[in-house]
């Protein structure tokens, strides 16, 4: 029986084999499989974190921060209070930070560093071989 153009009956043969012999069947696996396994973990990591970063580009593009700097500028002018202006302003200071920030979240690629993606590879190929 073949599926996807792998041999279903052989591999099962193999672990059964494996099994009989005392041999771990994640020997075998990583022996045979870990350098397609390996490309697969690093494809789907940067998938998913592509995923991610579209979502919160699309939730910072819903975020007016722009007009909530307005907002208070007039909120600021309208109740003509000192301490009210300070803190309007020191708002408005944090304001504009988080505005620089998620522009630069946003123009970034997103793309994982690799070695983050190495320690992934890393600790899951550990974790297959733990007999």
């Amino acid at each position: 029986m073949y599926i996807n153009g792998s041999g279903i009956n052989t591999t099962v043969l193999n672990i059964i084999k494996d099994c009989r012999d005392g041999v771990h069947f994640s020997g075998r696996l990583i022996g045979n499989f870990w350098p397609t396994l390996d490309s697969e973990i690093k494809a789907m990591m940067n998938e998913l974190n592509g995923q991610i970063y579209d979502q919160f580009k699309t939730s910072i593009d819903k975020i007016n921060i722009t007009g909530n700097i307005n907002l208070l500028a007039q909120f600021a002018t309208a109740a003509n209070r000192p301490a009210i202006t300070n803190k309007v302003k020191d708002i408005d200071g944090d304001l504009n930070i988080i505005q620089t920030i998620l522009a630069n979240i946003t123009d970034a690629k997103p793309i994982l560093p690799e070695s983050l993606i190495q320690n992934t590879t890393v600790e899951v190929s550990q974790l297959i071989s733990k007999q």
